[in-house]
């Protein structure tokens, strides 16, 4: 998919029609679009997610107000006015049209009559040259480009770091199993998990009574587990909004002069708190990888003294080494010669005292064998003394790590205790609120982890009762028909999980990976990025070996959140390349190739970073488009750009202030109009291309 050309009518901001085309070829990727604070730029965005998905964006405000302000007051009454976005984009060789308006009729006495709510029109060139219109435009745009994902690709930069929050936990997620086309595995684990119901409901009607006891077990456990999750939703929405509202307290104190020195040292101690506590993860998996790989050997000292013993009482006796061999004795006798010279005849004295050795002879296999257990023995009493060192050493590190834990705790307690000490009311107030908000995500955690250890018991006992119910006797055929039909469906549906488990776990590694090669373009720090098991996003630096957790400043969460928008791009496009050499497959959406199209991405970023990022935002994305105010995109940014900038236009805002400066912005040796009266009573912008 490449966007084409933007234009809009009288939408917001924007009067009459505004039409920006944008660069599409691979070496000059990029359309800058330059625009004051409030000018219109995340309107511009904001056209794109409302033409294509009738959503708007956070940060854009009264979003039921879309039609042009001058536009409504110049019109007459019994007039309508109409607000309407046309997007043009290639996909997959085809030129399509995409148009999306809504309507006001201005009444008789001045009301606002709604004439046409968000109407959307979707239409397509075919191979003819014919213009084909698209019955269902909605389906249609979400095969291109699923809802679930558009957030990814069409955002404020300035925002962007919501990614690394709690509550995005589960877009994250959401997004990466729509990139793989997994939403079809769940609904079909859900249509199973239905169709599981409706079968073990005729397998009651004609099972035996045991058979009904079970069915019953089984149902009440499976609301228990659907009570417990819910909670376990609650739960864990409640400790996210905790965390934002811990995060904004931290933030305000950063402002307050009497708060800033101590909440900046408390960002520090608990920075250390979180590595110690990383740390401490780390050790306790070490020691549990150690105990079950060498644990055995706590329990070899007595068997290994006691083979010792036994061999040592072999040698004393003059049976190990053994001074002479069964074999030799076999060979002398199957010669017919003794070693003297004299003949051996079956039957004869010379023969059978010869023979007689056989008993009295040693075997090499049992030597061989006894040789070879004393030397596992030694081995076994050498790596137990090596494997109690481990275990010390990394108990040791333990207690290091408790210790520190416990000085961090009480150097963080203590910080508490000087602010809520402070001469400032206000700083007292927001530290006993930060308080209390701590106390209760105590508690919050506390209840998750229990939450979490009854939903596993909970599996673990509708486990257990569908073996039951599967290994029941059925009574008649009937019930033998359905019993078979409920195991038939509970492994189809478990199948699908394990489907679902497995190409979630193994698209996260790959975006993982994607996303520590983009963050190292990007990033002069030494950090490390991660995506979590638990979807999360995080930093690390590298400390004796060890992956330490650091404390993300602002800057940092939008580099990194830029960084995993351009995985999911990059990964999108792997699974359409490979969708494109396979025919046929199970899964719906088929991947792709989009555009990035963000609003102030530099917006918080210091001189270095935004350098940086103006060097990898031509490689996020096969096409990318960027809405700047002056201050973000000239000087060191507009020069990294420069090279792969092919289009650029500028929004002229129009304001009706008199007093206010007029600007002007210099692109390419030309002045262009930034900020000019209207010279009426009305705001209003228009695009110019540069």
């Amino acid at each position: 998919m490449k966007l084409t050309a933007l234009t809009i009518d009288n939408f917001r901001q924007f009067y009459g029609r505004q039409r920006v085309t944008f660069a599409r070829s691979e070496d000059r990727n990029v359309t800058v679009v330059y625009g004051a604070n409030g000018a219109g730029k995340t309107t511009l965005l904001n056209a794109f997610t409302w033409g294509f998905y009738k959503q708007f964006t956070p940060a854009f405000e009264s979003p039921g107000h879309l039609v042009n302000e001058r536009a409504w007051t110049e019109a007459a009454r019994n007039q309508q006015v109409t607000a309407r976005v046309v997007i043009e984009f290639e996909h997959e060789d085809r030129n399509y049209t995409l148009e999306r308006l809504t309507t006001y009729k201005k009444g008789a006495a001045d009301e606002t009559v709604l004439v046409r709510d968000a109407d959307v029109f979707l239409s397509y060139i075919d191979e003819d040259g014919q213009q084909k219109t698209i019955s269902n435009p909605n389906d249609a745009v979400n095969q291109i480009l699923p809802d679930r994902l558009h957030s990814f690709f069409f955002f404020d930069g300035e925002r962007i770091e919501r990614l690394v929050k709690p509550d995005a936990y589960a877009e994250i997620e959401d997004g990466i199993k729509t990139v793989l086309g997994l939403e079809i595995i769940e609904r079909s684990i859900r249509h199973v998990s239905s169709a599981i119901k409706k079968l073990e409901a005729e397998l009651k009607a004609v099972g035996s009574l045991e058979m009904q006891k079970i069915l019953s077990d089984l149902s009440d456990l499976e609301a228990r587990q659907l009570a417990k999750n819910q909670e376990f939703k609650k739960t864990e929405a409640n400790r996210d909004a905790l965390r934002e509202e811990i995060e904004k307290v931290d933030a305000k104190l950063r402002t307050l002069e009497q708060a800033k020195r101590f909440q900046d040292k408390r960002d520090s101690l608990e920075a250390q708190y979180q590595a110690n506590q990383q740390h401490i993860h780390l050790i306790r998996g070490e020691l549990g990888h150690v105990v079950s790989q060498k644990g055995y050997l706590a329990f070899t000292e007595s068997p290994a003294h006691a083979a010792l013993d036994a061999l040592n009482a072999l040698r004393q006796k003059g049976e190990i080494p053994t001074p002479i061999k069964r074999q030799f004795v076999e060979d002398l006798l199957e010669k017919g010669q003794c070693i003297c010279g004299m003949p051996l005849v079956p039957g004869e004295p010379h023969y059978l005292a010869v023979a007689g050795w056989r008993d009295k002879a040693g075997s090499a296999d049992l030597e061989e064998a006894w040789t070879r257990l004393s030397a596992h023995a030694e081995e076994f009493l050498r790596t137990r003394v090596d494997f109690y060192q481990e275990l010390h050493k990394k108990r040791n590190e333990l207690v290091r790590f408790r210790t520190e834990q416990t000085r961090l705790s009480e150097e963080i307690s203590e910080v508490s205790k000087q602010l809520v000490r402070a001469e400032s009311e206000e700083v007292r107030q927001l530290e006993l609120r930060r308080d209390q908000l701590k106390k209760d995500l105590d508690a919050a955690n506390q209840q998750i982890w229990s939450l979490n250890r009854d939903l596993t018991e909970v599996a673990d006992e509708i486990k257990k009762k569908e073996k039951e119910r599967d290994a029941a006797k059925a009574e008649n055929e009937k019930a033998q028909r359905a019993q078979r039909r409920v195991h038939v469906a509970t492994e189809v549906r478990d199948t699908f999980r394990q489907i679902l488990e497995i190409r979630t776990s193994d698209v996260r590694v790959q975006l993982d990976e994607r996303l520590k090669a983009i963050y190292s373009k990007i990033s002069y720090k030494p950090y490390v990025p991660s995506l979590t098991e638990q979807f999360r996003l995080e930093l690390a630096k590298v400390l004796n070996s060890q992956d330490e957790i650091v404390a993300k400043s602002s800057g940092e969460n939008q580099i990194l959140s830029l960084a995993f928008v351009g995985g999911i791009a990059d990964l999108a496009r792997q699974r359409y390349q490979e969708s494109k050499a396979r025919s046929g497959g199970i899964f719906s959406f088929q991947g792709g190739i989009y555009p990035i199209v963000m609003d102030s991405p530099f917006g918080t970023l210091d001189e270095n970073y935004r350098t940086q990022v103006a060097q990898a935002i031509p490689i996020l994305a096969p096409q990318v488009i960027v809405f700047l105010s002056k201050s973000q995109g000239l000087g060191a940014v507009q020069s990294e750009l420069a090279p792969r900038t092919g289009q650029q236009y500028i929004i002229s805002y129009h304001t009706p202030k008199k007093d206010a400066g007029e600007e002007d912005i210099t692109l390419g040796g030309r002045n262009y109009p930034y900020i000019k009266h209207s010279g009426n009573e009305f705001e209003w912008a228009v695009v110019t291309e540069v």
